[in-house]
């Protein structure tokens, strides 16, 4: 748990899990002694500040197909560097890379500190450094940051819908928004000390509880995103009105319950 005071400190989470159990580095790689702890420590050497890998993976929430989320610290951030990771990520495409250089991450992690929080909750390092065991961003910049998402959120609904009318490619828009907006509600219950499920259905009661507002607009955009152009079609018009009318009410409780 991050405990929500003023100045928000991340500690460190530890997991039993063995990467050899969680992914099977036989299937994923071609060979056991190949994983990609080994690949990174071999290809940057001392320049490897830190290996951590977060997110789903970590969750054992993923099948073979997906992601390995990694966050790659470097001691010098080179284009040499870069080259070694794009080699070994070449050979293994379910590797996801987050690389920063150890000069200014305390600032870059200001600068993203939703996307620091949400790899804080959920991490295993790998090799070096656990460089965000220490690291403190405060809650008011949390929630200033969590309020900028969505109203970032708004005004892309509205400008897509704006260009694109209530067409398929509106539709097509929605979608590949779906997790952006799950997470964007999300951050607003994590910056109030409210755990959040893993699973989207989960969350969806969880929102549901905390804003009595209703959410089955988002039960309608997961059953969009799984089926892709082979499910349901909505009424888009009805889509745009509901979403926008959603984020709109969390962002006047945002105005209300934040106002500093």
């Amino acid at each position: 748990m991050v405990n929500k005071t003023e100045n928000v400190n991340i500690r460190v989470r530890s997991y039993d899990l063995s990467i050899e159990g969680m992914f099977g580095l036989g299937k994923l790689f071609g060979s056991k002694k190949s994983n990609f702890t080994n690949l990174f420590e071999s290809a940057l050497g001392e320049n490897l500040y830190t290996l951590i890998q977060y997110g789903s993976s970590v969750k054992n929430l993923v099948d073979e197909a997906s992601n390995i989320n990694l966050l790659i610290v470097l001691n010098r951030s080179t284009p040499e560097a870069h080259l070694a990771i794009h080699q070994v990520v070449l050979k293994n495409p379910q590797i996801e890379p987050f690389i920063l250089g150890k000069r200014g991450f305390e600032r870059t992690a200001l600068s993203f500190a939703v996307k620091f929080l949400s790899i804080s909750r959920h991490y295993k390092v790998l090799s070096g450094h656990d460089i965000l065991s220490n690291l403190h961003i405060p809650a008011s910049h949390e929630r200033f940051l969590a309020e900028q998402a969505l109203r970032n959120l708004r005004l892309r609904l509205i400008h897509s819908y704006v260009r694109k009318g209530p067409s398929n490619s509106y539709l097509r828009f929605v979608r590949s928004l779906t997790t952006s907006i799950f997470v964007d509600i999300s951050e607003v219950l994590r910056c109030e000390g409210i755990d959040v499920p893993d699973r989207y259905n989960d969350r969806i009661q969880a929102f549901t509880q905390k804003f009595g507002f209703d959410f089955s607009i988002l039960e309608t955009l997961l059953t969009v995103k799984r089926h892709g152009n082979h499910g349901p079609v909505p009424n888009n018009q009805r889509l745009h009105r509901n979403l926008f009318i959603l984020i709109d009410s969390i962002l006047l409780y945002v105005e209300d319950a934040w106002n500093e």
